[in-house]
């Protein structure tokens, strides 16, 4: 059984640990380095709108979502871009989609009424993910970042919460 809850300063090593170790140039366009750790938990706890953590049933967390404000200006308040990874571990056990729809939910209750992601067109596995919910494909964005020697295009995929 998955429970999901609010991330806590305990949850970070962690949390973490899952960021640096399921992330590499096919999945993310900034690999974190050890000296960013201060700075990733500071975002994650204190200015995302919202960071959660999925806890397997040894309490053990094995993912996070984390979602922030689209932009500063009122007219962007109500729509989020997520960033969500689970451990390896964990994968195929139904905690993505377990997290995602905490985060509809706590979505609906702030009135927000989009959730975005942003998926490297390389991470051939997480866009299968969001296909498989039937997120919306909203953006290509060709030639966005220069990884690996390469250009990498990367898609914008959105969950639509409420009316």
């Amino acid at each position: 059984m998955i429970t999901i809850r609010t991330a806590t300063e305990a949850d970070m090593p962690t949390v973490w640990q899952i960021e640096t170790g399921e992330m590499d140039e096919t999945k993310t366009p900034h690999m974190m380095q050890p000296d960013e750790y201060e700075g990733f938990k500071t975002d994650l706890l204190h200015h995302a709108a919202l960071t959660l953590v999925a806890c397997n049933e040894a309490s053990q967390v094995c993912g996070y979502i984390t979602c922030h404000v689209a932009g500063p200006y009122p007219s962007m308040r109500r729509q989020w871009v997520a960033g969500l990874a689970v451990s390896k571990q964990a994968q195929g056990q139904g905690v993505g989609r377990t997290l995602i729809e905490a985060v509809k939910t706590a979505a609906a209750t702030q009135a927000v009424g989009k959730i975005s992601f942003r998926v490297l067109a390389s991470n051939t596995a997480a866009i299968g993910f969001y296909q498989h919910l039937g997120m919306t494909q909203e953006a290509h964005h060709r030639r966005e970042f220069w990884l690996a020697g390469q250009w990498q295009d990367e898609y914008q995929y959105a969950l639509y919460v409420g009316a």
